[in-house]
């Protein structure tokens, strides 16, 4: 269980992202803040943040079936969560606003995930996870031609580069005295 004072940091963190009107980008990078991060306190919180991890690794996966029981999950967490409409009239036509409130990390998580499953939003296909075994954390690719990187950063595209220099060596090597026993038959 969360203590009052983290439960409320939390909250205060959500409420943020709402009353500042954050882009869907400021969103999900928020999300993938609270999913990057140490476990958090509390059982429910940890609980939460593991369903918007595994969220995340099922929209990574890519298979119809899991995407559709998450979508279905989404669906029903979307429909306890509050949303304010604000109206106007601007002399031609109503004009209407709708905003989701989350109350819950579950609640805001789940408007997130649809955030990346939706097809006009421009996210799909986006979400990735540093392939760094030590990092594993979930990033959005900022690439807009070319391939898409599979390391958070620079920093840990050379790190496992380095690390993988061994087997790199190792195949070259192999595949010159292959050649060079081939050549000598």
């Amino acid at each position: 269980m969360l203590t009052q004072e983290q439960e409320d940091k939390v909250m205060q963190w959500l409420r943020r992202s709402t009353e500042e009107r954050l882009s869907d980008r400021g969103l999900i990078d928020m999300a993938l803040m609270i999913a990057n991060a140490a476990p958090l306190p509390g059982k429910d919180a940890a609980q939460q943040q593991e369903w918007l991890v595994n969220g995340l690794d099922a929209i990574l996966k890519s298979e119809r079936r899991a995407r559709r029981a998450l979508a279905d999950d989404i669906n029903r967490r979307l429909m306890a969560t509050p949303v304010i409409t604000a109206a106007g009239f601007d002399g031609k036509r109503i004009v209407t606003e709708h905003q989701c409130v989350p109350r819950k990390i579950e609640e805001y998580g789940a408007f997130v995930l649809a955030l990346l499953l939706d097809e006009d939003r421009g996210f799909k296909g986006l979400l990735r996870r540093c392939r760094l075994a030590e990092c594993n954390r979930f990033f959005l690719a900022h690439v807009e031609k070319g391939p898409r990187p599979s390391y958070c950063c620079t920093e840990h595209r050379l790190r496992a580069s380095a690390l993988d220099a061994k087997n790199r060596v190792a195949r070259y090597r192999e595949r010159v005295r292959r050649v060079l026993k081939e050549e000598s038959k």
